[in-house]
């Protein structure tokens, strides 16, 4: 699955304060909201320190563990990570409609 690069652009982090119960801290972003790594699923964007993006392109469960097969956007190598369960991540979700 390949990802619309022009619907990037309408993507976003949700900024909160590290008191947020679901805070978690990105180099060179600040405090954003993590989305446990067990609610990650294929065609999420996941973005990491310093401001990189990566889509996942599939998700499995595997002896408590999530496997997560993601690239960086617009590369087409793979790289499979894993994660426990209640590892906080920051998902981009759709930018909200603006008046």
């Amino acid at each position: 699955m390949q990802y619309n690069l022009s619907k990037i652009k309408d993507m976003c982090y949700i900024s909160v304060d590290k008191t947020h119960p679901e805070a978690m801290q990105l180099i060179s972003i600040g405090w954003v909201k993590g989305t446990q790594a067990a609610q990650l699923k294929a065609g999420d964007l996941i973005m990491w320190n310093y401001g990189s993006i990566y889509q996942v392109h599939e998700v499995r469960a595997e002896r408590g563990r999530v496997h997560c097969i993601s690239s960086p956007i617009g590369d087409k190598c793979r790289y499979e990570q894993k994660f426990l369960p209640h590892r906080k991540l920051c998902i981009l979700t759709q930018q909200p409609n603006k008046p």
